[in-house]
């Protein structure tokens, strides 16, 4: 039998993971003859990055593997740069946004800020670290990036901008549960004080007005655009280059990609676009249906495959993707490891009295008492409920609790502290491990409904009512996975807020099958369990 090390050509991963070799086989039978699209969850245990990167060696397919954060994309490389030094594998080659690379002219900035966007003729052109990387992810058949960088190769006027590879023929995207929100952040248009000096927009005004004034701006941008331009090409050296041009160049460019965005969003349905003034002076426009332009994402690639752990069918059909196969894959860990309990209590939201909670703090408590050798996690949606708790709570003394400035110092902290220890967050519901002794238990203090007052939310609800359900139970489904990262760790789930007992039937299929299954078969609990 051909082992991953042997296909990739890396002393790595000399052998398949569990339930890995039949899930690789099924994903080629759909490239040979599949639809375009492929949901693919995949449970913790199936080596996900692996099986990507297997499925791009020997489809034989140029191929893009798109990652959510800059950190995975990182780690991709270490784990997989190796691939193709050695024997019959392609070499795998990584793109990032120019603002990580460093300008080799004009060293104390780095390269989406440098002048060669204007048209200055830079000496250093052909040992530019970015143009280099451009230049081999262009040219090279396995590329690494992240979703932010292979959409904005499309949508924006940056003179640099140079498709990546061409031709592709498999894009791969990774943490595909994120895609909505990558996708929403990435088309959402937005207008800062810093703008109002060229753009005095009026908060009052309708969506027929802003229709016409931004085609108007946008002609006025461009006229000042290029005479920037022609003002700074006319500078020969590095001695002569006058910075505030550059940066009024940067600025000028950056607000014609936003009305040049929000232009062909309303000429095209304006209805799909909704506005929202905030207090700090910002004026935000945001696709309503994500689903109309999933092909920014797509981008007419034949294969496309979404993985992830959390991806489910309901995901697919809100991003658009409703003629694509599926296999949801189970998962390899025991159940019996990671049970998830409701234990009656009180509802919690903004309308709990004081009474209840006080025994909403006291439940938590008792949970506590009864694992003081073990380390765990509460999670509370919110930062005011976590100081509630903290501050209430009898054994506050042994309680981590964070802000927004100090998550990661205090998430060390914990990690480093001995049991018993408990983290209090609203925060570390994705992108954080706590494997093994941990976190051996998960507290869950409030089912995680998204803040439904603003415009945008609403709009969306009214169009559909489980949207903030499906929001609601990918964050959920994020929290309970926090501590069981291999088949060996345990770690007890215990939901303490009774809007379970109504939302989880109601919602069940918008959660992924391995977390159907570790759900207990009675739902709810009269009295806390004993540990495992």
């Amino acid at each position: 039998m051909t082992t991953p090390s042997e296909m990739l050509g890396i002393k790595k991963f000399d052998r398949w993971y569990p339930g890995q070799e039949d899930l690789f086989n099924q994903v080629m039978e759909w490239i040979n003859t599949g639809p375009q699209a492929l949901g693919l969850s995949v449970p913790t245990g199936y080596g996900k990055s692996l099986l990507g990167m297997l499925i791009a060696q020997m489809s034989g397919r140029k191929t893009v593997y798109l990652t959510a954060t800059k950190g995975l994309q990182d780690q991709l490389m270490r784990d997989f740069g190796a691939v193709g030094l050695g024997r019959g594998a392609v070499e795998l080659k990584d793109i990032k946004g120019q603002n990580e690379y460093r300008c080799l002219e004009f060293q104390s900035m780095q390269v989406d800020r440098a002048p060669c966007h204007t048209g200055y003729n830079c000496p250093s052109k052909r040992q530019c670290p970015y143009y280099m990387a451009l230049e081999e992810a262009q040219r090279a058949k396995r590329v690494v990036t992240n979703y932010h960088k292979w959409m904005y190769q499309i949508y924006s006027h940056d003179s640099m901008k140079v498709s990546m590879p061409r031709d592709t023929q498999l894009l791969i995207c990774d943490e595909a549960h994120q895609i909505a929100s990558v996708l929403e952040n990435f088309l959402t248009v937005r207008f800062t004080a810093k703008d109002r000096d060229l753009f005095p927009w009026d908060p009052h005004w309708s969506a027929r007005v802003w229709k016409s004034e931004v085609s108007d701006i946008l002609e006025l941008v461009k006229g000042r655009l290029q005479a920037v331009l022609r003002s700074v090409s006319n500078q020969s050296s590095n001695m002569d280059i006058d910075h505030k041009l550059i940066a009024e160049y940067r600025h000028l460019q950056s607000l014609e990609d936003r009305l040049d965005r929000l232009d062909v969003g309303l000429k095209d349905n304006a209805s799909n676009w909704m506005p929202e003034m905030t207090e700090d002076d910002m004026a935000v426009w945001t696709p309503l249906k994500i689903s109309r332009y999933n092909n920014v994402l797509f981008q007419g690639v034949p294969k496309v495959i979404l993985m992830s752990a959390m991806i489910t069918r309901p995901m697919m059909d809100y991003l658009g993707v409703l003629d694509g196969q599926w296999i949801d894959a189970p998962s390899l860990f025991p159940a019996s490891n990671t049970p998830i309990v409701h234990v009656k209590n009180v509802t919690v939201d903004h309308r709990t009295s004081d009474k209840d909670m006080e025994k909403w703090v006291n439940c938590i408590d008792e949970i506590i008492a009864g694992r003081q050798h073990k380390k765990g996690i509460v999670f509370t949606v919110s930062y005011a409920r976590a100081r509630y708790l903290t501050e209430r709570s009898r054994f506050k003394s042994q309680m981590y609790q964070h802000s927004n400035q100090n998550l990661r110092s205090v998430v060390d902290q914990f990690k480093r502290a001995s049991a018993p220890a408990t983290l209090v967050s609203p925060a570390v519901t994705t992108g954080w491990d706590f494997p093994s002794t941990e976190c051996e238990y998960i507290v869950v203090g409030k089912i995680p409904y998204p803040d439904t007052r603003g415009s945008v939310m609403k709009a969306r609800q009214a169009e559909d009512k489980s949207y903030p359900s499906m929001i609601a139970m990918q964050t959920l489904v994020q929290e309970c996975g926090r501590g069981t990262r291999n088949s060996d760790d345990k770690c007890q789930v215990l939901i303490v807020d009774d809007t379970w007992m109504r939302w989880w039937p109601q919602n069940r299929n918008l959660a992924p099958r391995w977390f159907r299954d570790r759900v207990h078969r009675t739902n709810s609990l009269d009295r806390i369990p004993i540990q495992i």
